[in-house]
């Protein structure tokens, strides 16, 4: 039997899919629970100047987990097991899309600290890399078949067209007999006394791979909780997200269905392609009706997050060879352009933070259209910013989803949300 988790979720009937050597980096998980409130005190007993250090001390840390590249921390490092792509096993991968994955929701993690990340977030203990539960996986795709079970008892022909159009089995089955057929696939995925060894399991799902510049594969979002009162200004409250455009693979070990001595099988194989059109149809995890945990097979460079610094406590690469330093002409060039920023006064130099520049236009992309209380909204990334940034137009068909624009910066806050910036014609 495999070996389960403390939350009695099967994990891999093998060794760990990540296994953490002494090249890996810090566990995340220990980070994000441990390390983060590692030297805390009570919050509420800070002075003024201790809560500003501390605050700083939490915003490194952050910067640490968003920095973090998937390919150090071990998402390359998925075991080539055969064990996994023959049957009864079977596995398939999609992507993350804008804005994200959020999971783990319900897991402490709050002092009331100022710049403290404020929800939890899944992450595996072994491996430090974030985990979509098996349970969860398994959770979700039991609650899906269950509406369309619901609707089959006064839809059945439009549930069966569904069905059909996803896995094709389905296309056999008599429209008088999809309710039942369905309600028995239920009960023997997820709830039926078949034996142990007959039974389906659904693992741990782990990141592998990332589209993201530096392999990036976490970033922070915020929410604005109203309360009662819709006109209170609200306090943004942060949380940790899987970014857009990380691969998730998803691993099952799956069994043949047989309904009525033989009057319906669903092949093993046909059982797995409908978890996989089904993940696409529904996504997984929390805040899914804002548009987190939404899957694909595929995703477009514009919906990654392509800029940014390296990942913490990386330098950036010199460009001359190992062993030798600049040339001439290099070093050269290099001392003047020294002397021009010497000569420049204190006054023309830009305010800066991070990699944006007071001033500055940028050139952004169009990632999405959102409906919002004073009209039609456009979402946008700043380099360097994991931020999605929102504004309202007036004309949301000027600014099609994937179109390049210009912004430029007015002001900068100590927040990385903190950014006055318009849309320059």
């Amino acid at each position: 039997m495999p070996s389960r988790n403390h939350q009695g979720c099967p994990h891999f009937p093998f060794s760990s899919p990540f296994p953490m050597s002494s090249k890996n980096s810090t566990n995340l998980a220990y980070l994000f629970f441990r390390g983060y409130y590692a030297n805390i005190k009570d919050p509420e007993k800070l002075n003024k100047e201790a809560e500003k250090d501390y605050a700083q001390q939490l915003e490194r840390i952050n910067l640490q987990l968003f920095g973090a590249s998937l390919a150090t921390h071990g998402g390359s490092a998925w075991p080539a097991n055969a064990d996994l792509t023959e049957p009864p096993f079977f596995q398939f991968q999609l992507y993350t899309t804008y804005p994200g994955l959020f999971t783990g929701a319900g897991t402490s993690h709050e002092t009331g600290a100022l710049g403290e990340i404020k929800m939890g977030f899944q992450f595996d203990y072994t491996s430090g890399l974030p985990v979509v539960a098996g349970s969860t996986v398994k959770g979700c795709l039991r609650h899906r078949l269950g509406q369309l079970l619901l609707a089959a008892k006064e839809h059945p022909g439009a549930v069966k067209t569904y069905l059909a159009d996803r896995c094709r089995p389905f296309s056999t089955l008599p429209e008088a007999h999809v309710k039942v057929a369905l309600e028995a696939l239920i009960q023997a995925t997820f709830a039926g006394p078949a034996h142990p060894y007959r039974r389906d399991i659904f693992f741990d799902a782990f990141p592998v791979e990332s589209k993201n510049v530096h392999t990036r594969f976490l970033g922070r979002d915020f929410i604005t909780p109203h309360g009662d009162n819709p006109l209170k200004e609200p306090t943004p409250l942060q949380f940790m997200k899987l970014l857009p455009g990380v691969a998730i693979r998803f691993s099952f070990r799956l069994h043949d269905f047989s309904w009525e001595a033989g009057a319906f099988t669903l092949p093993a194989a046909d059982k797995k392609n409908l978890f996989y059109r089904l993940l696409q149809d529904w996504g997984l995890g929390a805040k899914n009706r804002n548009g987190y945990g939404r899957l694909k097979p595929q995703v477009h460079d514009w919906e990654t997050v392509q800029t940014g610094s390296l990942p913490f406590g990386q330098s950036t690469p010199s460009a001359s060879p190992p062993g030798k330093g600049p040339g001439k002409s290099q070093s050269q060039s290099q001392g003047k352009a020294r002397d021009h920023a010497t000569e420049r006064k204190e006054s023309e130099k830009p305010v800066s933070s991070g990699t944006l520049q007071v001033g500055a236009v940028y050139t952004v992309r169009i990632v999405q259209h959102i409906q919002g209380k004073k009209g039609m909204r456009v979402t946008f990334r700043l380099p360097g910013r994991d931020y999605e940034f929102k504004r309202t137009v007036p004309d949301v068909s000027q600014y099609p989803i994937g179109s390049e624009v210009k912004v430029k910066i007015h002001s900068l806050g100590k927040l990385p949300q903190e950014v006055q910036c318009e849309f320059v014609v």
